[in-house]
């Protein structure tokens, strides 16, 4: 694929900036915004810079056509800013942090960015399940069950990130011990002790990888395998010469379509998993800074923002509650309790 001016040299520009699964991630939203350019321009194949009509357009399909969570969305026009600032096309990117402040105006505007028990419920029972797959899915999804739910559960109840997760290797992780040694992108490493049922869960999972492209118990190649739906099997990479992992953007990906099978909010990205994994400590009584170590944040900030929006939602929803009550009242019916 030719990219559209400017954007092969933008990211060779980035190549001692950034680590590689940022530019990875880069790379691939740029290729869809190209993708997207070439599905709407005549003629299709054309490499100009995108006009400030066509940036709206895009704008409007990320919220209205794909349904991009308000997270996805911010972090795909920050990388086109990005990029039109390294073009120095400056009203371009004025025009696109317009977008991006309407987003996280948006964004604070949301449903409960929190998951309920229930939601969790929900959610874990139709990771395991057949609903709503077709035929073909249907065919391999005990090959990728396991993996899928081990990767909701270590988010949900350890707060594990998505770079963790795909950094995680097989030899970084202790069975016996029940414990496994986490990489942030940054470099730091932490290490979690997990419970004895997630400890099966991910034991099971390992077991269901083939033999053939099964990494060894010590072998450092990735925990997580890519899987590939045409030809029914894990994927291979031959210049590793182990099996492919799984990567931020599949992963993501497949975080997004188990959410929407279940019929929870596409608002729930994985940051808003980890945010729950969070809230839940803090109404456990966790002390702020003994969370903030274990989840190798540089400040409380994070945590402290977690519990600033589930202080407003309580605020917020207790508003609506007694308006409801009231109107309720005034219509000599009892109040209907919704939460």
């Amino acid at each position: 694929m030719k990219l559209i001016h400017g954007m092969d040299r933008f990211l060779l520009s980035l190549q001692e900036k950034k680590q590689q699964s940022t530019l990875k991630r880069y790379a691939y939203d740029l290729k869809q915004f190209h993708s997207w350019l070439e599905s709407i321009r005549t003629p299709p194949v054309s490499i100009e810079l995108p006009t400030n009509e066509e940036l709206y357009s895009y704008y409007s399909y990320l919220h209205k056509g794909v349904r991009y969570s308000h997270n996805t969305i911010r972090r795909i026009l920050s990388v086109l800013k990005q990029w039109l600032k390294f073009m120095d096309q400056e009203e371009q990117v004025t025009l696109l942090e317009g977008y991006i402040q309407n987003t996280l105006q948006n964004r604070k505007t949301d449903n409960n960015p929190f998951l309920s028990n229930k939601e969790i419920k929900n959610l874990f029972s139709t990771v395991v399940s057949n609903r709503g797959l077709t035929d073909n899915q249907q065919k391999y999804r005990h090959l990728i069950r396991g993996r899928n739910e081990v990767i909701f559960r270590l988010i949900l109840f350890y707060g594990v990130t998505i770079q963790e997760l795909t950094t995680l290797t097989v030899d970084r992780i202790h069975f016996a011990s029940n414990e496994i040694v986490l990489l942030s992108r940054k470099g730091k490493v932490r290490k979690r002790t997990i419970q004895p049922e997630d400890r099966k869960k991910m034991f099971e999972y390992y077991m269901t990888i083939p033999e053939a492209v099964r990494p060894g118990r010590y072998d450092p190649s990735p925990f997580f395998i890519a899987f590939d739906y045409q030809r029914g099997t894990y994927r291979w990479d031959y210049d590793a010469d182990a099996p492919k992992g799984l990567s931020e953007v599949a992963m993501q990906k497949m975080i997004r379509q188990e959410i929407k099978r279940a019929g929870l909010s596409r608002h729930h990205t994985a940051q808003q998993l980890r945010k729950t994994y969070i809230l839940t400590e803090l109404t456990k009584g966790r002390n702020i800074e003994e969370l903030r170590k274990e989840l190798a944040f540089e400040t409380i900030q994070p945590i402290k923002s977690v519990e600033k929006q589930w202080k407003e939602k309580k605020s917020s929803s207790a508003y609506s509650h007694e308006r409801r009550a009231v109107q309720c009242r005034n219509d000599n019916r009892s109040p209907l309790f919704d939460f």
